[in-house]
């Protein structure tokens, strides 16, 4: 085989070879920009979790604070079990 011939089968390979490589490359950019909107859905919602959370808490204290307003005023009766 001559040079020339070489030469050109080693561009061409390299040619190749480089093709492949930015068909890889792209393929992991689409997957990273797939991680990348995942992970921005699951950061949207844990936030929407920890809203939930927050009104969950204060309803809880709310419906606490009804609770006892309605045993001083007597609305609601609470029988006390007396062991004897």
């Amino acid at each position: 085989m001559t040079e020339t011939n070489k030469a050109r089968d080693l561009v061409a390979m390299l040619r190749d070879t480089l093709q492949k490589l930015a068909c890889n490359l792209e393929l992991t950019r689409a997957g990273v920009d797939e991680i990348t909107s995942q992970v921005a859905r699951l950061r949207e919602g844990v936030a929407a979790l920890g809203d939930l959370q927050q009104r969950e808490a204060g309803l809880m204290k709310i419906s606490d604070m009804e609770t006892r307003f309605a045993l001083r005023k007597g609305v609601i009766f609470v029988p006390v079990h007396v062991p004897s």
